[in-house]
């Protein structure tokens, strides 16, 4: 994606069929509009700068296994940026 117009990789992560790509999808058309209200720029000059997806916080959990112990559920999150600028 890094590199491409908006449009393309606007479409190219419309057909993506991993939940990660419609995430990304959801992310990449924020910054657009952020782009488009605050800095006035134009839908058709934007490109892609950077793609980033790093570690967020991870939630832990337990599930009870026998003899009173415990089994440890690390539930992982991360944080998704996106940065586009023009041409």
């Amino acid at each position: 994606m890094r590199g491409k117009s908006v449009t393309e990789a606007n479409s190219q992560l419309l057909f993506c069929n991993m939940k990660g790509g419609r995430l990304l999808k959801k992310t990449l058309d924020s910054a657009v509009a952020n782009a488009e209200t605050l800095l006035d720029l134009r839908r058709e000059n934007l490109v892609v700068i950077e793609v980033r997806v790093d570690q967020g916080p991870t939630l832990k959990r337990a599930k009870p296994k026998n003899k009173g112990g415990r089994h440890p559920i690390l539930k992982r999150t991360s944080h998704f940026t996106v940065l586009v600028g023009e041409e």
